[in-house]
């Protein structure tokens, strides 16, 4: 357990040099109103845990007389032994030193291990309260009471009380039965709606699987068709050069049946021998067939040059009625 030893103030309120001795067991401080009780506990809080800010609400106490602001507090520490926590005005909440009993000095790291971690506010609502906090005690509801001797013993005056009252403040923000406003009641909607959105989105994700499925049968009979086809498409490929080669399947079909026909047929006798004589003799047949058409296309021309074409026409017509003549002559004999 912390013990406070000693108090030493160089100059905080309207103390001035002032050097107290703490004595084992309880200490009481009495006095007329205004001697100074509250400023030595508030000496004792602000050695500890430091002067208040620019920002803070506290009042600073700053000393009306002495120019040195602040003091020395020396504690009996269990672990530590006896420490001297020296705390004057400087920057922030001041400038701290700790001196220990083996020498080693420190600074607000030490001192924070030295107070276990403790801040002002839960040093405050556990071992410290003040006239003030007690005021408004004749106000109390019984229940308020209760609160009040409880807290007093364990976490400072009025401290469950308000926060209870706290709470149920903010709890009433939170939710109402009947309400609109509160956040929990408008979390309630917005899940509500959501649950809306939820069977809403269900309706259409059973949709989506219908429709789903559906894709995946038409994709599948799809898949189907595409192979239909391209099967089509072999065949009519294999039809397209059926078609083209049947000539000559057909001329095939003729000599297969060609040669069937002739299957049992015997070549003659020298037939090499005479083939060869009939080919000699119908060459020489064919040039002189030519040589007699060259005579008769020149004979014709000679003709068309030196006979009338109506002398023609005339030796035509009685070429044509030479038959006639002749049939006419035997009659006559």
């Amino acid at each position: 357990m912390l013990t406070i030893q000693k108090i030493q103030i160089y100059g905080f309120g309207k103390h001035e040099n002032i050097s107290i001795s703490l004595n084992d067991g309880v200490t009481i401080f009495y006095g007329l109103n205004e001697a100074g009780k509250t400023t030595i506990q508030q000496f004792i809080l602000q050695m500890l845990f430091g002067f208040p800010t620019r920002q803070q609400i506290q009042r600073k106490y700053e000393p009306k007389i002495s120019t040195k602001y602040g003091g020395q507090l020396t504690l009996l520490h269990p672990i530590y032994g006896q420490c001297t926590v020296e705390r004057v005005k400087g920057k922030a909440a001041g400038d701290v030193t700790v001196y220990l009993e083996d020498g080693t000095t420190g600074h607000e790291e030490l001192l924070v291990k030295l107070l276990y971690g403790y801040s002002r506010a839960s040093f405050e609502a556990i071992f410290s309260f003040s006239l003030h906090e007690l005021q408004g005690i004749e106000k109390m509801s019984e229940e308020e009471l209760t609160h009040l001797l409880l807290a007093s013993g364990t976490t400072g005056i009025q401290y469950l009380s308000t926060l209870e009252k706290k709470m149920d403040k903010e709890a009433s923000e939170l939710f109402k039965k009947t309400g609109k406003v509160p956040l929990i009641n408008q979390k309630i909607e917005q899940l509500k709606q959501l649950e809306r959105t939820i069977k809403l989105e269900q309706g259409k994700i059973q949709t989506f699987e219908d429709k789903l499925q559906q894709l995946q049968l038409l994709e599948q009979k799809l898949e189907q068709l595409f192979g239909k086809q391209k099967r089509q498409q072999q065949q009519w490929q294999q039809l397209t050069i059926q078609k083209q080669a049947l000539p000559l399947l057909k001329q095939q079909q003729t000599l297969q049946q060609t040669m069937t026909n002739f299957q049992h047929v015997q070549f003659p006798s020298e037939g090499i021998r005479r083939y060869e004589q009939a080919k000699d003799r119908l060459l020489h047949e064919s040039q002189q067939l030519m040589q007699l058409k060259e005579q008769h296309q020149t004979l014709q021309e000679k003709i068309l040059v030196t006979v009338d074409e109506q002398k023609v026409n005339e030796m035509a017509y009685l070429m044509q009625r030479e038959a006639t003549w002749h049939q006419l002559m035997v009659k006559e004999q």
